[in-house]
């Protein structure tokens, strides 16, 4: 006995349903995750451009902008920044913002506000009572005693690491962390330059990891 015509189209309906569904595209993977505040960011492409001369620059100079592959907004500086005892830098979130403190026992200590939450320290206390912290023009962050002229008693380490077309920054950023990078100034064409940055140091007290 041959099966009703209606009963064939209805299995020939099913089996073209199962090989479309078979054969359909697998599911789009998640959005990743966007580009850490620190660490090795994706570098621009074009001609690198030389950095700009000290002359046309002062020491210490700063300016805003947002880092490359983030959305993080930071206070960049030139070289020859510094923090005398009983300094203060304020920056970070809004609502929140950090101060980063001189102290007069020697410590260099970032605080949560006005607050007594440390969140980061240079763990120097007991070294001096005039200690300086200088941003160098190798790229170094120094703390001296006697207000600059003694002896180094903490450093990050970031001396002539910043190489070729790049200079270093120091970064207090919107995001609570403080930084030091190499800034590199990548040429487009038409006059369009960007900006790439590599980190060198961080206090890692950018507001996700508080």
């Amino acid at each position: 006995m041959r099966p009703h015509p209606i009963i064939t189209r209805l299995a020939a309906a099913i089996l073209l349903a199962g090989a479309l569904l078979f054969n359909a595209a697998p599911a789009q993977a998640a959005d990743p995750e966007p580009a850490p505040s620190v660490g090795v960011l994706p570098q621009p492409t074009g001609s690198r451009m030389p950095p700009p001369d000290a002359s046309a620059n002062a020491a210490g100079t700063c300016y805003d902008r947002v880092i490359t592959g983030t959305s993080v907004l930071a206070h960049l500086c030139y070289p020859e920044q510094w923090l005398n005892t009983g300094g203060t830098w304020w920056f970070g979130p809004d609502d929140t913002p950090f101060k980063l403190l001189m102290q007069t026992d020697g410590n260099l200590v970032m605080y949560l506000g006005n607050t007594t939450s440390v969140l980061w320290r240079s763990r120097t206390q007991g070294t001096g009572s005039s200690n300086k912290l200088l941003f160098q023009n190798d790229g170094n962050l120094v703390i001296y005693k006697n207000g600059g002229s003694g002896d180094d008693v903490w450093s990050t380490g970031t001396w002539s690491k910043c190489t070729g077309y790049s200079s270093p920054r120091l970064a207090l950023q919107k995001d609570g962390n403080f930084v030091i990078y190499c800034e590199t100034a990548y040429y487009q064409g038409t006059g369009h330059i960007v900006y790439g940055y590599r980190a060198l140091w961080a206090t890692g007290t950018n507001v996700k990891n508080t």
